[in-house]
């Protein structure tokens, strides 16, 4: 199965909670931790199922 959720490392030295399936970025965190335990939170169900609405995300579409 492949998760909705992914962690990637920007050049910024921060990491992007990024949805899969859309590309879209969810939010951009300091800390990878805090990356993570929204990604698990997200993943249990308890978001949007993998779908996030524009209008919650912080980036539209993919950072480069």
């Amino acid at each position: 199965m492949m998760s909705k959720y992914k962690i990637e490392k920007l050049a910024t030295k921060k990491f992007a909670l990024v949805e899969t399936a859309s590309e879209n970025t969810i939010k951009i965190f300091d800390d990878w931790n805090k990356a993570r335990d929204l990604s698990r939170f997200l993943s249990k169900g308890r978001g949007f199922d993998g779908w996030t609405p524009s209008f919650i995300l912080e980036n539209k579409g993919r950072l480069s």
